[in-house]
């Protein structure tokens, strides 16, 4: 089976058609160069070339809205102004009357390349598309993305194959939020993603981006964000995410199919990433998540915005899909300590959901976290952000060696040799005397031992490998520890290179630890899955990577026990270091498995393990010691900052109860790894919080008035669903399709499902994390439900002064091996109101005054003619928006005008002098446009008074909208 490449230039044909500096990086160049340079290299010959189709309606809507496809449909027909207003609803993205034709073809390339992979048509393939994909949520584009194609695509593959598990793997630079959204309660898709986040200060700026958002109720524990918080993040950064949080996870959720948002702005030289991996750091990634799933891995282009880095990236990942030999990466560090801050942190965070995280250590008393030290953080940023935006320069990646001879195998003559492979046995080149030396060296009391005839093969065997003439090899032999000898004094003596030995054997190794002798003792031998591959992925893979070896020998040793699909896995893992130059060596008895191996060697993917369970106790214990042990010489194996103990402690003792607050017994009735939250009870006489109650509580009453509805107690009046559901309707004006008395649990649950999806649909766009649920709202969660009525007062803009900074503890409940743990958490329910005024009301002119003051100027110079087309009428005129309007006089005129009507001057005050005054005339405002059918504006009237200008813009640009064409 070949790799299939999906591309079409008709991709190419859509461009930003106005000035925008944030957008204008997104161009046609972006794919061009990247087909241009698999072109020059032959990549492109090499691979199955599978034509695109358009995705269908369908398809599409099986991650979005049908009123946001409905919408995007219209776009083909806009006018360059419809397209600007048009693109003003969304955040950081561009339409073009042909953007929906190539976003159809972006996600149905996705599609074909999902189907020829699932039919066996090709093992793996690549889909360079445009516009890429995973910022994109289910009613909105973002981010330069129209369609989801990834998480299409997941959906796509679950439904038409029957798929129980898909992995994404999204290694963009930026946050896939759109995939995040569409998964975060489903189990059957474990998303995992690395992004700059810099403490929440990098787009997408959401507070969901960080570590602890690890998907909710049954997709608890299936989203994996690894929060990049510092530019300049290197290779072993890269690596040991994909070490200790990736591989281990992945393998034990064991997938069907791997998807990879394939974003290239995280390599070097990217002005959004201001990241310094090389771009071969791409072919050793895409190498590792190759035995995944049988090998079924669909890469599909996300972003990546430096024309030299993104080409050179994307060939190195096409080369790796074809089976060519990984580069090699050089001298490896270990990760950089805000690397490790996050890793600390997202092992911490996902230790409940996944045994191979089961002894992750804790996050430290001191909260630190991925906001370890902000202080500090901001300060170094500070000092070094001329030297990380100064123009990076990087060396051409090398050309990758391909050996004519992809396997050669020196064989017994009763074994036939499988084909794509060479038999060996030539000793050509070989000095008589070295060989003379050989026989002299390793005869057994002048014998002429039969086991000594492979020994000259397997000396001129490594030579060829020394001379890239062939890329692997395996060898059949009588003794396995004469030609293991024999074969690393032979690489060690001769060339002076590198070679990592990786023996399995029954027995018990007597030398000590040390930093080049690791022996590693399981309880069950090799014969154990998930303990052997505990130790392959956390402490292998990282040595052999941070040794960077000339040669593999694997050797594997009579009756040791390993299970094939597991040395098959371990075959091909392997074959990513020494630029794929593995030795095998195998007893003539372990015949059984040869087959197998050689298939390995010859680039096909292992069989899937089954979804590991959690390793033996004592086999962690060992790992963890090693670990420990080994951490100080070779640094990838770090996975803490400040108590590099921790884990190795953890693993050691037993978990205990710790002591906290105390549980109720009904509180004990939880299912192994489920979690409860309650509010501490010294919180409850918190004044700023019962203040906070209060002020909620009142509001509500005042809204529901009509509804002669009256809240007493929120976690009494609210867990039911009926008061939210009249709360929810009165503010959004939108009438829900749930029954209006509801007794039964079943009945309150189905209502509050309801209501909440509604709310979070509505609310998630605007950067809020959602932090409630139907089972924290009907259990009657206060904390639960403060958040979401803080968050819907917040979106409505409400009438009322939250209490600033109010804080509450809560106990967190976890249940791990029939052990209750608890921990005391505290959590912030309200920042400054100016902050969470700005944090939840995001939008198009949050972007425009944020990033764009240039498109801002033609938004303002628009509106400004068009309130003076109709105040000129009356020998007034505007120039500047925020102050003019601020009192109200010109926004009342101006409704006349619209209207066609006289306002009676009693109604308003034509010359305020008070604060009082301008709020009132602004306020009447707001009633005349009410009046004239239009909704009640989202400003608040004293918003506006206080000029502010997000304010002032919203209420002009929906009276433009309403009265553009009005004479």
């Amino acid at each position: 089976m070949g790799t299939a490449l999906i591309y079409d230039d008709e991709m190419t044909n859509y461009k930003l058609l106005w000035v925008d500096s944030i957008c204008n990086i997104e161009v046609p160049e972006r794919l061009t160069v990247c087909y241009e340079a698999l072109m020059r290299t032959g990549l492109a010959d090499r691979c199955v070339s599978i034509p695109v189709r358009e995705a269908t309606d369908a398809d599409i809507l099986l991650v979005h809205s049908e009123e946001y496809l409905e919408a995007v449909k219209k776009t083909p027909y806009m006018t360059l102004a419809e397209l600007m207003e048009f693109t003003l609803q969304y955040g950081d993205v561009y339409f073009h009357p042909n953007i929906y034709h190539c976003a159809k073809l972006a996600a149905g390339a996705a599609l074909q390349l999902v189907d020829s992979v699932m039919t066996g048509a090709v093992r793996t393939g690549m889909a360079l598309v445009r516009p890429p994909g995973h910022h994109s949520m289910r009613s909105a584009a973002n981010g330069f993305c129209v369609f989801n194609n990834v998480a299409i695509a997941a959906r796509y593959a679950r439904q038409k194959y029957g798929l129980e598990r898909v992995l994404i793997v999204d290694w963009d630079i930026h946050h896939g939020q759109g995939v995040q959204y569409c998964f975060e309660d489903d189990p059957s898709v474990l998303y995992f993603s690395w992004h700059r986040y810099e403490h929440q200060k990098f787009w997408p700026n959401l507070r969901e981006s960080d570590y602890d958002t690890v998907g909710k109720e049954k997709g608890a524990g299936f989203n994996i964000n690894v929060p990049w918080n510092r530019v300049g993040m290197r290779n072993s950064d890269y690596l040991s995410v994909f070490f200790h949080i990736l591989l281990p996870v992945a393998y034990e959720f064991c997938p069907d199919l791997v998807l990879v948002c394939a974003g290239f702005d995280s390599a070097i030289g990217d002005p959004e990433g201001e990241m310094c991996a090389s771009p071969d750091i791409f072919a050793h990634l895409t190498h590792l998540l190759m035995n995944l799933a049988g090998g079924k891995l669909c890469a599909v282009l996300e972003g990546g915005y430096n024309l030299t880095s993104l080409p050179q990236s994307v060939c190195q990942t096409v080369q790796t899909l074809l089976g060519d030999p990984a580069p090699p990466l050089g001298s490896l560090e270990g990760p950089c300590r805000s690397a490790l801050e996050s890793l600390h942190c997202v092992r911490s965070a996902h230790k409940p959901y996944w045994s191979c995280l089961k002894y992750a250590a804790d996050l430290p008393a001191s909260e630190s976290s991925s906001k370890h030290d902000k202080l500090a953080e901001e300060t170094k940023d500070k000092a070094e952000k001329e030297t990380v935006k100064e123009e990076k320069v990087w060396p051409e990646p090398q050309k990758r060696v391909c050996p004519p001879v992809r396997a050669a195998l020196i064989l017994p003559d009763n074994v036939t040799c499988p084909a794509g492979c060479q038999r060996f046995s030539s000793t050509e080149g070989l000095d008589p005397a070295t060989i003379s030396k050989l026989r002299e060296k390793f005869s057994k009391d002048g014998e002429n031992n039969s086991s000594l005839t492979t020994l000259p093969s397997l000396v001129a065997l490594v030579d060829k490998m020394e001379n890239h003439e062939i890329y692997s090899g395996l060898a059949l032999v009588q003794d396995v520890s004469m030609a293991m000898t024999c074969t690393v004094q032979h690489a060690a003596a001769l060339f002076q290179r590198k070679t990592l030995l990786v023996q399995f054997s029954g027995n018990i190794s007597d030398k000590p630890i040390g930093k080049y002798h690791v022996p590693v003792c399981l309880k069950k031998g090799c014969g154990d899955v998930s303990g052997f591959m505990h130790a392959v992925l956390s402490l292998l893979l990282p040595l052999g990577y941070e040794y960077d070896p000339n040669l593999v020998l694997l050797v594997r040793m009579p009756g040791c026990g390993i299970w094939d699909s597991v040395w098959q896995q371990l075959t091909g893992l392997l074959q990513g270091l020494a630029q794929g130059h593995t030795l095998i060596l195998m007893q003539e008895e372990e015949k059984p498995c040869f087959v197998p191996t050689v298939s390995c060697l010859l680039g096909n993917a292992a069989p899937s393990l089954a979804s590991l369970c959690a390793p033996l106790p004592e086999d962690t214990e060992e790992v963890e010691k090693l670990r420990y042990h080994l951490q100080t010489d070779w640094k990838l194996l770090q996975t803490t900052v400040s108590d590099l103990h921790e884990e190795g402690k953890n693993a050691i003792n037993a978990p205990l109860l710790p002591t906290g607050a105390e549980i109720h017994p009904e509180d004990t009735l939880l299912e192994e790894n489920a979690e409860r939250v309650m509010l501490d009870p010294t919180s409850r006489d918190n004044l700023k919080f019962k203040d906070l109650l209060k002020v909620l509580i009142d509001w509500i009453n005042s809204e529901l008035e009509e509804e002669r509805i009256i809240v007493k107690d929120l976690e009494e009046d609210c867990y039911d669903g009926q008061v939210l559901q009249k709360l929810f309707e009165k503010l959004s004006g939108r009438k829900l399709n749930v029954a209006e008395v509801t007794q039964s649990e079943i009945g309150q649950k189905q209502k509050l499902q309801t209501v909440l999806e509604a709310v979070n649909e509505l609310l998630r766009p605007h950067g809020w994390t959602i932090e409630w649920s139907v089972d924290s709202i009907h259990s009657k969660n206060l904390v639960a439900i403060v958040y979401l009525l803080v968050a819907l007062a917040m979106h409505f803009q409400a009438p009322i002064r939250l209490p600033e900074h109010v804080s509450v503890k809560v106990v967190v409940v976890k249940k791990r091996e029939g052990i209750l743990q608890t921990a005391l958490v505290t959590k912030e329910l309200t920042s400054t109101t100016e902050m969470m005024m700005g944090r939840f009301e995001r939008d198009a002119f949050d972007t425009l005054l944020d990033h764009a003051p240039d498109k801002l100027n033609v938004v303002k110079t628009s509106l400004i003619t068009f309130v003076n087309k109709h105040l000129n009428k009356l020998n007034l005129e505007v120039t500047e928006l925020e102050t003019q309007f601020a009192d109200g006089v010109y926004l009342v005129l101006l409704m006349g005008l619209l209207e066609d009507y006289f306002v009676p001057l009693y109604n308003f005050f034509l010359t305020p002098e008070s604060f009082e005054q301008k709020v009132h005339n602004v306020a009447f405002a707001f009633e005349l446009m009410q009046d004239g059918g239009l909704k009640k504006p989202k400003a608040r009237p004293e918003d506006v008074v206080n000029l502010n200008l997000k304010s002032t813009l919203r209420v002009l640009y929906n009276l433009f909208t309403n009265y553009k064409n009005s004479d």
